[in-house]
């Protein structure tokens, strides 16, 4: 019979064996990075809070350790095929575990605190901070799968805090590390904070509108992956609400077509009909303007701005 007193009087740990199953789907994705966008991005805000890199390359590895493992969620929650062009590694466990090694490296960031500007809510310490940006994000993830599951469209206010949660998320966690590691801001760290919410949803908004048009997304993900998905991108939103006496959408949103011919329908629906593909080029061109104004508000910074420029959505080369 086991021993289980012996056993069990042993310290609980995770083996090495077990790390290493633990995080085989996690490394999958990790082998097939994105574009590095967010890496990018972060180098260019260091530009105002001038962190030694050695702290820096740390915040960089916490934000894409999350993004990496809210990635494996969001795979199984869509029941995905594609990630980065390769098929998705499905598993809950790899995400869970990611996350607490994340929350490690932020403990080894403790010595860096300085103090002077520390963190933008002075009741979070740097853990805590982490905490209330993942609730943000898993909050931002279930909403959206609430309306998917109960096929009800959101309205466009609710779909912008939702992925002010969801996509801002992570990247407002590593700005506000970067604050509370840096001795050099010169403005108030709420600045910084607008502008990374004003990017991060930004982002979401150029993704939903790529996920349905652009072949180099197609080559990545799959067909118009959101329509498959049932999902409430930007987009789908408007087209819905333009005509809410046309429930084509939906009906084709419930059913989540694998084949290509009622995605081409619903997408030449949107561009023609509804216009819902300009609208939303219009609505980032909006985003924009605000980002870039935002910027100016700061010290002048042509890292970020030369990354901000490069993600510009172009209406003539889109054929919107």
């Amino acid at each position: 019979m086991l021993d289980y007193l012996n056993l069990l009087s042993s310290p609980t740990m995770v083996s090495d064996t077990d790390e290493e199953i633990l995080l085989k789907p996690f490394h999958h994705i990790e082998d097939n990075p994105g574009k590095g966008t967010r890496t990018l991005l972060l180098q260019g805000f260091n530009k105002w809070f001038k962190i030694p890199q050695g702290q820096l390359n740390v915040i960089i590895q916490i934000t894409n350790m999350l993004h990496n493992a809210s990635l494996l969620l969001d795979d199984i929650q869509d029941n995905s095929d594609l990630r980065r062009g390769k098929p998705i590694a499905w598993t809950i466990n790899a995400a869970n575990h990611v996350v607490e090694l994340a929350h490690q490296s932020v403990e080894s960031l403790g010595c860096y605190i300085t103090g002077k500007y520390s963190i933008d809510d002075p009741t979070l310490t740097k853990c805590s901070l982490q905490k209330a940006e993942l609730i943000n994000l898993y909050a931002g993830q279930g909403i959206e799968i609430v309306w998917r599951d109960t096929s009800r469209c959101p309205t466009e206010k609710e779909y912008v805090d939702m992925a002010n949660k969801k996509t801002s998320g992570l990247f407002r966690l590593a700005i506000r590390l970067l604050i509370a590691c840096s001795s050099k801001c010169s403005s108030p760290p709420s600045s910084y904070i607008t502008l990374a919410n004003l990017i991060g949803v930004y982002f979401q908004i150029r993704d939903d509108l790529l996920n349905l048009i652009s072949k180099e997304y197609s080559d990545a993900k799959g067909f118009a992956e959101d329509l498959e998905e049932g999902k409430f991108s930007f987009p789908i939103i408007h087209g819905i609400n333009a005509d809410i006496s046309d429930n084509r959408i939906l009906e084709t949103l419930r059913q989540r077509p694998k084949a290509s011919g009622p995605k081409y329908d619903i997408i030449e629906y949107l561009k023609c009909n509804t216009r819902s593909f300009e609208y939303t080029v219009d609505s980032l061109e909006h985003l924009e303007s605000l980002i870039q104004k935002e910027m100016a508000a700061l010290e002048p910074n042509c890292i970020l701005e030369n990354i901000v420029s490069k993600l510009h959505v172009d209406k003539d080369k889109l054929g919107i």
